[in-house]
């Protein structure tokens, strides 16, 4: 197995907050990271932005936000952090982006990815991230999903009673946070 592991995020700081921990370890034990943000999160994500500059502009917003992802990311040990600008309150995710998806997927080819769960009644960011990866997943599994690419599979599995003890690297977490 390879150690390729893509975290793909609705906004531009979510895998930080939700998966820095888990992110930080697996780069200890030899892992690569691939993190994609499928936005800025410049609408609904930067209250404390929009608090300091009242009279910006969102693409001002963006540059901030991406800035921020980017030390976040350098922080952990993360190497690539790519960013869509699909705009976020509502992300929209439909066939073009899921197709995009897919190809960044079987580019990369991860055995391993983190996103967020398929039922976020509090974020519906969240929840339209989770479903489009699960279908590009199914589609990366598919001859001819990408022309001339090879497919891929992938075993989707999450347990609520899986042990999950707290590890070293807990505290290293805090750090993207706090930039």
């Amino acid at each position: 197995m390879n150690k390729k592991m893509m975290v793909v995020s609705a906004h531009a700081a979510d895998w930080c907050t939700r998966a820095g921990g888990t992110i930080r370890r697996m780069i200890e034990e030899g892992w690569e990271a691939y993190v994609l943000a499928l936005t800025f999160g410049e609408h609904g994500e930067s209250g404390a932005y929009w608090k300091a500059n009242p009279d910006s502009s969102f693409e001002a917003c963006k540059v901030c936000r991406k800035q921020e992802a980017e030390c976040a990311a350098a922080s952990l040990g993360i190497k690539s952090i790519e960013f869509c600008d699909y705009g976020d309150y509502p992300l929209e995710m439909h066939e073009k982006e899921i197709r995009s998806l897919t190809k960044k997927i079987l580019d990369y080819r991860p055995s391993v990815i983190l996103t967020h769960w398929i039922c976020d009644p509090v974020n519906l960011d969240h929840e339209v991230t989770g479903k489009a990866v699960i279908s590009a997943v199914n589609a990366a599994g598919m001859t001819g999903a990408v022309p001339g690419a090879r497919p891929m599979s992938f075993l989707i599995s999450f347990s609520l009673k899986q042990p999950c003890p707290i590890p070293s690297s807990a505290s290293l977490k805090w750090t993207p946070i706090s930039i």
